[in-house]
């Protein structure tokens, strides 16, 4: 615990290498999730995608189950431009969790942007169920709606999404 905490502490202040040392040392003395997880935050803040992605095809070796490895590696696989195989791991993680709200807002944004509007509106209406009501949420709802052409959702989600919203800028 105290060593991914030092490596934590390197890590914001900016000592990669140090941080490195730590992360790796806590995982060798007892192997755990928040350590590994760390270490392909870190490999992925100096640039270093492929080890980050190592890092947490190991971590899922290890822990199986665990669901947010599959979120580091959907996130990682769809910045290096890899759409097909995040879409994959989000769904799978979904299989895991079904109330992952990073996962369900994910598939509804690649779906949106693949032209299946109908689809993403779905994945956006289930967020809503979920109790995750935000301007985002929406507004996105509201988007959706707008080019799936469900005409009758996309005001009130306007309506929605503008009461909800906190500052100018989200109102803009």
């Amino acid at each position: 615990w105290w060593k991914t905490r030092l490596g934590r502490s390197y890590y914001l202040l900016n000592l990669f290498p140090e941080s490195e040392q730590q992360f790796r040392s806590s995982i060798s003395t007892t192997p755990n999730i928040e350590s590994r997880l760390e270490l392909s935050k870190l490999y992925v803040r100096i640039d270093q995608p492929v080890k980050a992605m190592s890092e947490l095809d190991s971590g899922l070796e290890q822990f199986p189950r665990e669901y947010r490895f599959m979120l580091g590696q959907a996130r990682l696989s769809d910045q290096m431009g890899n759409s097909i195989k995040a879409r994959e791991i989000w769904r799978n993680v979904l299989k895991i969790d079904q109330a992952s709200v990073e996962a369900i807002a994910s598939l509804g944004a690649v779906t949106f942007y693949e032209d299946q509007p109908e689809t993403a509106s779905l994945f956006y209406a289930y967020l809503r169920r979920l109790g995750i009501v935000n301007s985002a949420v929406m507004n996105n709802l509201a988007i959706t709606s707008l080019n799936s052409r469900d005409y009758a959702n996309v005001g009130p989600a306007i309506v929605a999404a503008l009461s909800l919203s906190t500052d100018n800028e989200e109102k803009a």
